[in-house]
């Protein structure tokens, strides 16, 4: 094209030219005007990543097309490192040990290569200076990479979480708020007793003031992993015992699959009247700022109801702890309990105790029926 023909085309598109075009001078222009510029950059990488997409798509509907003449005892032998024949005589046992620490081997070097990506993009970052309108397209190929293998990473844990939970020998351990469950599982786990403190990996108590004291709570993800790993330590042929809690711990949510499996598994209630359990939890958050106890009863104001949430504020103000946790103490029983009927009531054992005191408490666990309970994986 001649800069003439250029010039009837800008003419066309509403720009003003006089005379005839002058090259220096259309570049002035063209440069002088950089949101132009900016804008077809933007269509192009627009229409590179409609094309990635579109790749991409066609390359994983063809994935999943030969994922369906899989050979997967090939791909298992493959993948942990024996023989198809070495396979038929292996117990299932050892199989899913072998394929989940290899799973675990190839998610850490994942991870690995993650960091090695990010902390290049972060170098190549501080080397250039920031510039508005400006495509760093080096850094913005590391950060696409990045984010890709740690969806890979996070996908294929969840994927093995997933199927792992099918299978987990779960027993939960319930009851009210305040009856001393986590120090129950603390003290089972001393005794040799398989046990995930749930809400230890999690940083949170489960309530409105489970935060105190803690530190700050992991990512959903984080927790997901923690837990992936705790479970690669257990014997899936022993029971493995755990709190019951709601899908949420905080602000850290379980995986659908993992709560499925802790909501339909046997659960063993203990039953501690709340004259036992106030003491304990007068005791447990009584040490804490009375701010923070405050902001904490903000956070459940509607569901104590206006004239109940306005009498515990009294009471904290007068330093009466036993009355703030009996207000705060009947409504969590009661939400608890409407939790409990959402549960298979044949799965449910009620164990009455009349202590608070763990060693005694656990002494009563152990000597339960359930937990002899006998798993057929």
């Amino acid at each position: 094209m001649s800069f003439e023909e250029l010039g009837d085309f800008l003419k066309s598109q509403g720009v003003s030219v006089s005379g005839s075009i002058d090259p220096d001078k259309l570049l002035g222009m063209l440069l002088g005007n950089p949101s132009s510029i900016n804008e077809d950059i933007k269509k192009i990488q627009k229409d590179t990543l409609n094309s990635i997409n579109d790749i991409s798509k066609r390359h994983t509907d063809k994935l999943n097309e030969e994922a369906k003449n899989i050979n997967y005892k090939d791909s298992v032998s493959k993948l942990i490192g024996i023989s198809s024949e070495e396979i038929d005589y292996t117990s299932l046992t050892i199989l899913k040990k072998e394929i989940l620490n290899k799973a675990v081997e190839i998610t850490q070097k994942l991870k690995e290569d993650v960091e090695n990506i990010k902390k290049e993009a972060d170098d190549f970052n501080n080397k250039t200076p920031s510039q508005e309108n400006t495509v760093k397209t080096p850094s913005n190929k590391k950060e696409n990479t990045k984010d890709d293998l740690e969806q890979v990473s996070s996908s294929l844990e969840n994927t093995v979480l997933s199927e792992l939970a099918k299978k987990i020998p779960l027993l939960v351990l319930g009851g009210k708020t305040g009856s001393g469950k986590t120090e129950i599982l603390i003290e089972m786990k001393k005794r040799g007793v398989q046990v995930i403190d749930l809400e230890g990996l999690a940083h949170h108590r489960g309530s409105a003031f489970g935060h105190l004291g803690l530190e700050e709570q992991p990512s959903s993800e984080h927790f997901e992993n923690l837990l992936f790993h705790e479970l690669q330590q257990m014997d899936f042929k022993k029971p493995i015992w755990v709190e019951d809690e709601s899908r949420h711990i905080g602000k850290v949510f379980m995986t659908e699959s993992f709560y499925e499996r802790l909501r339909e598994s046997p659960c063993l209630f203990l039953d501690i009247d709340a004259k036992y359990r106030l003491p304990h939890l007068v005791k447990v958050y009584a040490e804490y700022p009375k701010a923070d106890l405050l902001i904490a009863l903000e956070k459940i104001k509607k569901r104590l109801g206006g004239q109940h949430f306005q009498r515990a504020v009294e009471c904290l103000e007068i330093n009466d702890f036993s009355e703030v946790a009996a207000i705060t103490l009947n409504y969590y029983d009661k939400a608890y309990l409407h939790g409990l009927t959402q549960r298979d009531d044949a799965q449910i054992d009620r164990l009455e105790i009349h202590t608070l005191d763990t060693n005694l408490q656990v002494n009563s666990v152990l000597a339960h029926d359930l937990a002899k309970f006998n798993f057929n994986i």
